[in-house]
């Protein structure tokens, strides 16, 4: 019988809720890298029609837009090395590398083969 009254009584007490989760911030930087994405692939896309003026001032506007990433410089390199440009794909690795963190092992090794492939 006691256990009924108690079972009736928390019955009609709302049970609180936990408070909501706190927003998680992903980044410490205000970079919009969705900016430098959107520039990459216009440089791709004007480096496949062989607009090589426009194609490299898309990498650089993509490299304005996030400069502490690897990744626009390494994709600069990339679209110069595609093409012939090997002395301007050896300088834009070279500047990737310096923005990989000493923990990015394999980040490095990457950049390193692709700097050592190149090499004449």
């Amino acid at each position: 019988m006691y256990g009924v009254m108690l079972w009736f009584s928390c019955v009609h007490e709302p049970i609180p809720l936990p408070p909501p989760p706190k927003p998680v911030q992903l980044t410490s930087t205000k970079t919009d890298y969705r900016l430098s994405r959107t520039h990459i692939l216009k440089g791709w896309y004007h480096a496949h029609r062989n607009e090589w003026k426009q194609s490299r001032a898309s990498f650089l506007l993509a490299i304005e837009a996030n400069p502490e990433s690897p990744w626009p410089y390494i994709e600069h390199g990339n679209a110069e090395y595609e093409y012939g440009y090997i002395e301007e794909a050896r300088a834009a690795w070279r500047n990737a590398k310096s923005n990989v963190l000493p923990t990015q092992v394999e980040l490095h090794v990457l950049i390193n083969n692709k700097i050592e492939l190149s090499d004449p």
